[in-house]
């Protein structure tokens, strides 16, 4: 609840710099379109339901009674589709596979630019100066510089300290090194993953978009090749082995994770993952016979 608030709040915000329906300038007679109709093609490649026209949303606008009831449409109106697809998710029979449905929209709108395209329109309608003073690159290699420094110094288990607030343990950090390439060519793998077919779109300039009809086994694959080509690089796989050598574990956890690393670190992909699938039923019976023992407790 407070989160949607503070998200409320900051679209608020966002409304004051920028106009989001479409205007015709009084002097000139131009029609302007405003910053809605940059977000139609993102909504529409995600396969967002409830999308207006950039013409319907700013009548939806205008019809509001006053000021305050014009910003509650204006929000609203670009809340329905997100929500709708956030919906549409929860309330699947598997809503993780409904997820890794979405990752080849998601690919598909990073490989092919349209994304950064759209955002940088959307940021370049920003008033007061702000449009200049925002650098964001949402293409495939700006996202890779986005991630790739979130990864280091990942704290695993934080430093101990006694009684008297002194060190006596220095903090578990893990630091996984992403390979660009690979980053890269996994975003355009994935984005293959699934049917694609032609649809009609409402969207200014444009006949058509493209609906990706996700493939999610195939999107799982390929999701997990790619985190397990990263994660047993020699760098990485190194890393990873001495992380779990420092963190704090009792005899049972150890075991449990020191053979959990071992199998995905020492197999191909697919061995690593028939492993997985094997091994699934039994951890769940192991889990459950250790926790009468309370084998996981401190």
């Amino acid at each position: 609840m407070l989160c949607h608030i503070g998200v409320v709040y900051y679209l608020s915000l966002i409304t004051m710099v920028i106009t989001l329906e479409n205007t015709r300038n009084t002097s000139g007679g131009n029609y302007i379109y405003g910053g809605y109709e940059e977000l139609v093609p993102i909504f529409e490649v995600l396969g967002a339901d409830g999308i207006m026209t950039s013409a319907e949303y700013t009548e939806y606008v205008n019809a509001g009674a006053n000021s305050d009831e014009k910003m509650d449409r204006r929000i609203r109106g670009i809340f329905v589709p997100v929500f709708n697809l956030i919906d549409a998710i929860a309330s699947a029979e598997s809503p993780l596979t409904e997820v890794v449905k979405l990752l080849p929209k998601v690919a598909y709108a990073v490989d092919s630019g349209l994304l950064n395209t759209q955002i940088q329109n959307l940021i370049g309608k920003l008033g007061m100066g702000l449009g200049s003073s925002i650098n964001v690159d949402l293409t495939t290699e700006g996202l890779y510089e986005m991630l790739a420094p979130k990864l280091k110094d990942i704290e695993l288990q934080a430093a101990k300290v006694d009684e008297n607030g002194e060190k006596t343990a220095p903090a578990v950090t893990l630091s996984i090194n992403l390979d660009k390439d690979k980053f890269v060519s996994a975003i355009k793998d994935l984005s293959g993953c699934g049917v694609y077919t032609a649809n009609a779109s409402i969207a200014r300039g444009k006949n058509w978009f493209v609906d990706i009809d996700g493939d999610a086994a195939d999107a799982f694959v390929v999701l997990f090749g790619y985190l397990h080509s990263e994660l047993t690089s020699e760098s990485n796989a190194a890393a990873i082995k001495t992380a779990v050598k420092a963190l704090d574990m009792n005899f049972a956890q150890r075991i449990a994770v020191s053979f959990i690393v071992s199998i995905a670190l020492s197999s191909s992909a697919d061995g690593a993952l028939r492993t997985l699938v094997l091994m699934i039923p039994i951890v769940k019976v192991g889990v459950k016979i250790a926790g009468w023992f309370g084998a996981f407790k401190k």
